[in-house]
């Protein structure tokens, strides 16, 4: 935050986001989004969940007075102590408390599991290179139709192994930076092409190694908007004819998503079509008129900051009734209403802050078969220095009092996502048995994940009713 102005700072909050020290609830202690920001401790679930054993127990003594009771006293007794230690020890379904629990000496969020390495289950994942080398010998064969037709993909084409060793995904303004890197190692643009998949592997075989480099042996792909909530057919496709295709997602917290990208386009006016008011692009739409859950003329809005729809709508968990309350349950096409693509393909999911760490590089090599590649300094140079003219421009101040009721919007989204992927997206990283889902490091990403549920602001604080206000 600038002391001066007020004005919220992308560095301090994209930067901070490499301290992964979580201490919410010491003064001395600055947070890492805000430096002003800290939590009141949270009471553990598990002192609660005491009180109401004691409280049984107590009325299990009275009722075991009785005459009526004396017969069946052990018999309850064991029932109900059972349901008892039972809502203990399983917090949730998935293993994962619902509320992060705060240490009460450190004020450090307490991560409930060990602080493993996922991608320990991708050792085995390296790609050999004569599979590589040879599958430009089975072009043709990967399509619909006799001799050398490329119109059509055949289902499943990918059945004797990956066509698209991977496909950057998503979300804009997060994916960037690691597909510069991956062109290290696949011959592909960085920019975005957004093509049918049978024109995309006909670019990936007949026309980028020329223009990027034959040299280069893995096939690879960017596209920021196909993983969009609105933009279902994409996904569709993949699972359709190239199920094996290893999916890349960057994801930020929402609140930082939409400055960074409202200050871009400010800073190069192009803003106009919003009337430079955030508030005139919150309605959602849905149906012919629209790009993705935008309006048709808008580039981007606060409803294509739900990334965690596009995330669900995969398939990768199982969409129960108590997990669609955490995906937009009041949105038209979230809650019950999301689709469940089901979608075969292994996805990787990270934060964008993430780039900067070493083990990230690593867990990417990792997950795609390949030794570690690549990743020049000077990208990262470069990054840090889009972000400083950006952060120069600061066309509004989002922390200001009129956009309070803005951020409380879009907080309801960002909280929905943090405890979404805490409660069920990242158990099913911590799953050796589950090869199709990955992210690089799951203690760490936690508590990232902890951290979308705060206002960066650190002005907003959530009521019992989930509203964020004052």
């Amino acid at each position: 935050m600038n002391e001066e102005t007020g004005a919220l700072s992308i560095e301090s909050m994209r930067d901070d986001q490499l301290g992964l020290t979580s201490n919410l609830d010491n003064p001395n202690t600055p947070n890492r989004i805000s430096d002003n920001f800290h939590r009141r401790p949270r009471s553990p679930r598990y002192d609660r969940a005491g009180m109401v054993s004691f409280m049984c127990l107590n009325r299990i003594r009275g009722l075991a007075r009785h005459p009526q009771f004396k017969m069946y006293g052990f018999v309850s007794l064991a029932f109900i102590m059972g349901l008892v230690i039972g809502h203990i020890s399983t917090p949730t379904s998935k293993g994962i408390p619902k509320d992060a629990v705060v240490d009460q000496e450190t004020g450090e969020v307490v991560v409930p599991f060990d602080d493993e390495h996922v991608n320990e289950k991708f050792e085995d994942n390296k790609l050999s290179d004569s599979f590589l080398n040879s599958r430009m010998d089975n072009f043709y064969s990967w399509f619909e139709g006799d001799g050398e037709e490329t119109e059509v993909l055949r289902n499943d084409a990918d059945s004797n192994g990956a066509i698209l060793d991977f496909a950057v995904v998503g979300y804009a303004h997060c994916t960037l930076d690691l597909s510069k890197a991956l062109t290290n190692v696949a011959a592909m643009p960085t920019g975005d092409v957004c093509t049918p998949l049978e024109k995309t592997v006909w670019y990936a075989y007949k026309n980028w190694p020329d223009s990027y480099g034959e040299d280069k042996l893995l096939k690879g792909s960017h596209c920021s908007t196909y993983i969009a909530a609105g933009h279902d057919d994409s996904t569709r496709q993949f699972n359709q004819y190239l199920p094996k295709t290893k999916m890349l997602v960057g994801i930020t917290h929402p609140i930082i998503w939409f400055k960074t990208f409202w200050d871009q386009l400010s800073g190069n006016n192009r803003i106009g079509w919003a009337n430079n008011d955030p508030y005139s692009i919150m309605d959602l739409c849905l149906g012919r008129a629209c790009r993705e859950e935008c309006k048709e003329h808008q580039i981007f809005c606060v409803h294509k900051s739900r990334f965690h729809l596009g995330l669900a709508k995969l398939g990768k968990t199982d969409l129960s009734d108590d997990e669609r309350q955490l995906l937009a349950p009041d949105d038209p096409d979230g809650g019950a209403e999301l689709k469940n693509e089901n979608i075969r393909n292994p996805i990787f999911l990270y934060d964008n802050s993430e780039l900067g760490e070493d083990y990230f590089w690593e867990s990417v090599a990792q997950f795609l078969g390949v030794d570690n590649f690549a990743h020049s300094e000077q990208e990262a140079l470069e990054r840090k220095q889009n972000l400083e003219m950006m952060e120069d421009v600061q066309s509004l101040d989002f922390c200001d009092a009129k956009y309070h009721d803005f951020r409380a919007k879009m907080m309801e989204y960002s909280h929905q996502m943090g405890e979404w992927l805490q409660q069920y997206f990242i158990p099913l990283a911590l799953d050796h048995n589950r090869q199709d889902v990955a992210v690089a490091n799951p203690r760490k990403f936690y508590l990232l994940a902890e951290q979308y549920k705060q206002d960066p602001c650190g002005i907003l604080k959530r009521n019992s009713q989930g509203k964020f206000e004052l």
